[in-house]
């Protein structure tokens, strides 16, 4: 089973980027007139206004991703948070699972805490309660984070510039940081090679920053599909050498 606490988008907005997803993962082909009519059906169903009883639902790529949705419905809940949802909220949602479950939190920071906590304390608040709950329910938790404000202006982001990274660090059993690949490749593999560029700027580094029963420190690409809301889950190692904001500046 899996729950996605989600603070950014209501349920019709992550209903229709799931159907978007399952759609992507079908990699049917289809003529550009279905194209546009399958994008439609998704832009309908985030807004909540598409009735599935009209021509467009008909359609191959819609009929399929429907009917692998509705095989997993009863093992799936989309919520959204609002200002009072915390760690006491989402351990109700969590106990209503069947289990064994994955909740993703997204993200961290929106989770509501005390007024009295601010800051780092208020983080290690949240980060505490959730490892506790991965803990005490046997579920698996991926919670977002963000990058801290001053941290955006450089090449590549690292554990390090997550917000309150010190907390996140120490709970967290696995930290994944996501960056663009042409923004973090070394010039070398680009300096004279436009396609290559190319080729760099449609796919995303997963870096496996911390890995606490198993290997860190490996950075992993995988192709955007960014028009279906996923990646395509078919990645590989990373070949080229990545820039690290330390040792490797350009």
């Amino acid at each position: 089973a899996a729950l996605y606490l989600c603070f950014e988008h209501d349920e019709h907005a992550l209903t229709g980027r799931l159907l978007a997803t399952a759609i992507g993962d079908l990699q049917l082909s289809h003529d550009p007139l279905d194209r546009d009519a399958v994008q439609t059906v998704v832009r309908e169903t985030m807004t909540g206004r598409f009735p599935f009883e009209r021509s467009e639902a008909r359609l191959p790529a819609v009929r399929a991703a429907l009917a692998g949705l509705e095989g997993i419905a009863d093992r799936l809940v989309l919520a959204r948070g609002s200002t009072n949802t915390g760690t006491d909220e989402l351990a109700d949602l969590i106990s209503a699972m069947p289990q064994p479950c994955f909740v993703v939190v997204d993200h961290l920071e929106r989770i509501a805490t005390p007024d009295s906590l601010i800051g780092r304390e208020r983080t290690r608040h949240v980060v505490g309660a959730i490892k506790d709950l991965a803990l005490d329910q046997r579920a698996a938790i991926l919670a977002i984070a963000t990058v801290d404000a001053g941290r955006l202006a450089q090449r590549r982001v690292r554990l390090a510039d997550l917000h309150s990274a010190e907390v996140v660090g120490h709970e967290a059993d696995v930290v994944l940081v996501a960056n663009d690949k042409a923004q973090i490749v070394s010039k070398v593999h680009t300096a004279h090679d436009s396609t290559t560029l190319g080729d760099h700027q449609r796919r995303l580094v997963v870096s496996i920053e911390k890995n606490r029963r198993g290997e860190s420190g490996l950075d992993l690409e995988f192709d955007k599909d960014y028009v279906h809301y996923r990646l395509d889950p078919q990645g590989r190692f990373v070949s080229e050498q990545l820039v690290d904001n330390h040792f490797i500046l350009e």
